[in-house]
């Protein structure tokens, strides 16, 4: 037997791309694979969105992240985890957060908070 199980003095056959690389789904290829599209349909999304975006795809956490998010329809709760989840986000709706140093320095950044 030679290099990688093949019969001596016989060559394997290369894989090519496609049979080594999974075909990315049709939602991943649209919201970051094309700037166009994805600029479209991160307008139509709010923040309440992206933990299932998130759970979709892997690829999804680092766009998700670098959004500029300014939602003001979902309520945030946890300051600290909402920074960290989201930590391009310049605007914000807080319910009942308790003021300390850890959410006023989460909310360093922020261009508006209601």
């Amino acid at each position: 037997m030679g290099c990688h199980g093949a019969p001596k003095g016989k060559r394997m056959k290369r894989a090519t791309v496609e049979e080594v690389v999974a075909p990315l789904p049709l939602l991943v290829v649209l919201l970051c694979c094309n700037s166009v599209t994805a600029q479209g349909v991160f307008a139509c999304l709010s923040t309440a969105d992206t933990c299932a975006l998130q759970q979709a795809h892997p690829i999804f956490a680092a766009e998700l992240q670098r959004l500029p998010w300014a939602d003001h329809d979902t309520c945030v709760v946890d300051v600290v985890r909402w920074r960290a989840a989201l930590p391009a986000a310049v605007g914000v709706t807080l319910l009942n957060v308790p003021i300390n140093d850890a959410s006023l320095a989460a909310l360093a950044g922020s261009r508006h908070c209601a």
